[in-house]
Parts: C-alpha cells; structure tokens; sequence
C-alpha cells in the first residue's frame, strides 16, 4: 500500500468550502480525503447543506472550493 495514499480525515472544526453540485453552489464542511484508485485522483468527502439538509458526498476537487478561515 502507497502510504501517500493513506485517507486523512479532517479534525474539526472541519475547514470550510464551497461545493458545485449540478451548477449549484452550496455550503459544505471537508470531513475526509481518499484515493481513489479506478480514476486515479483524490476524493473528498464532505457534508453539504442542501435546503437545510446535511447531505454527505463524495466529489472531485474541481467541485469544491475551499474558503478562507475566519482568522486568515
């Protein structure tokens, strides 16, 4: 097993991104990385807030964008 490769999960607080879903953008919380070894590429795990939902994902890094922390 490539070490590299290990999943990460995020401590809290979960850092805070952005994520397009469908050509919508919507709030969400980075909770896991993983390797994904059929599309050879990260994965990120997160929580999005859909309508006042919390759904949980699965989604590629083109699909979410990370904002800033509130002491950055």
């Amino acid at each position: 097993m490539d070490t590299r490769r290990v999943p990460y999960y995020y401590p809290e607080p979960y850092p805070q991104v952005l994520v397009t879903i469908d050509g919508q953008r919507w709030p969400a919380v980075l909770r896991c990385r993983t390797w994904d070894a059929e599309t050879e590429a990260w994965r990120w795990e997160v929580d999005v807030q859909i309508d006042g939902r919390t759904v949980i994902r699965k989604l590629g890094q083109e699909h979410i964008k990370l904002l800033p922390r509130p002491h950055e």
